[in-house]
């Protein structure tokens, strides 16, 4: 425990230094683009010329793909709104893959596997969750609990059921593979296949974050986030962590999880999340997983906008093979 004393002091320090922190630079930005989301429906367009033609061009540039569409707008999703880009082949394709993002990141990062996808010929649905990006709800926090994350995957199937071409399959990264998990354990999954990259079910350096978390509880709400992309979360509301505690808790006591054919995709040099007790936790619970470590990425390969290849490659191989028999190589 000793060598670990300066390590939680050191926690605890920061997050004193930043108390309840209440500056969040992205404000502007973020009001400006919701303001100019459409909702989506049959007739939505492309985004036009604007703020939100820039900001769409930062995840994927329309004439690049000249026989694929690209909407950006809004669907309902119970308490929230939330911010949808959707690529559709104009003819051919394999299917529709939903695509979740991280924790404190947004979905327009995601730009690099969208494209990886529809060069795939893959239909593409981009979403952020709620409190993040261009999403309703409180920024970083997870309201009334982590279920939140698989209701929202449940709504998001719901409102854009006439633009999916089937099958469909999902890829979840950190907190959106919580959500894939959360999803499966509560609804019948509509999914063939699912790949799961870094999830997020128990941290690193978890009983030192328990611990400072319940000292620093009782006067520190929120503390200084670190993202510094352009809608990246800036604080980061502890109850959050509060949240993930009891949600693994919840799900431990569940033996067995009703997923689809699932790829499970561990960094070797993952300082976030715990390969090992993740890769048992899902090996106890799922029907069907296959398992890669890839042993150069990190954590934030898939919103990093040059994704490893080998990341990239595990994933459009496992989802080409339609079959229950793993892909080579995995």
């Amino acid at each position: 425990m000793r060598p670990a004393i300066p390590l939680l002091l050191t926690i605890l320090l920061t997050s004193c230094a930043t108390i309840n922190p209440t500056h969040d630079e992205t404000l502007p930005l973020r009001t400006t683009l919701s303001r100019l989301l459409p909702p989506l429906s049959p007739l939505s367009t492309p985004p036009g010329e604007g703020p939100l033609g820039d900001y769409a061009r930062t995840t994927l540039i329309p004439e690049d793909y000249p026989d694929t569409t690209y909407l950006l707008g809004t669907i309902p999703a119970g308490h929230h709104t939330l911010c949808v880009h959707l690529f559709r082949h104009h003819t051919h394709s394999r299917g529709t893959v939903l695509v979740l993002h991280g924790y404190a990141t947004d979905s327009s990062l995601y730009g690099a596997l969208a494209r990886t996808l529809i060069e795939e010929e893959w239909d593409v649905v981009l979403i952020d969750l709620p409190g993040h990006g261009l999403s309703t709800g409180e920024r970083g926090g997870a309201w009334p609990d982590f279920s939140i994350y698989g209701d929202t995957v449940q709504h998001t199937l719901n409102a854009l059921s006439p633009h999916l071409r089937r099958p469909l399959t999902a890829i979840g990264h950190s907190t959106g593979a919580l959500a894939l998990i959360d999803h499966t354990t509560h609804y019948p999954s509509p999914f063939i296949r699912l790949v799961l990259f870094a999830p997020l079910i128990h941290t690193r350096a978890y009983s030192l974050l328990a611990t400072a978390h319940t000292l620093t509880s009782p006067f520190v709400r929120h503390v200084r986030a670190l993202s510094r992309t352009p809608l990246g979360l800036r604080i980061f509301p502890l109850s959050w962590f509060e949240g993930l505690k009891t949600w693994e808790a919840s799900t431990r006591l569940i033996p067995r999880i009703p997923a689809p054919p699932t790829l499970l995709i561990l960094a070797g040099e993952d300082t976030v999340v715990d390969n090992t007790y993740n890769r048992t936790f899902l090996q106890e619970r799922l029907p069907v997983l296959y398992t890669a470590l890839v042993p150069t990425a990190d954590h934030f390969e898939l919103d990093s906008g040059a994704p490893h290849p080998a990341v990239l490659s595990l994933i459009t191989r496992f989802l080409r093979n339609t079959t229950l028999h793993p892909p080579s190589g995995l």
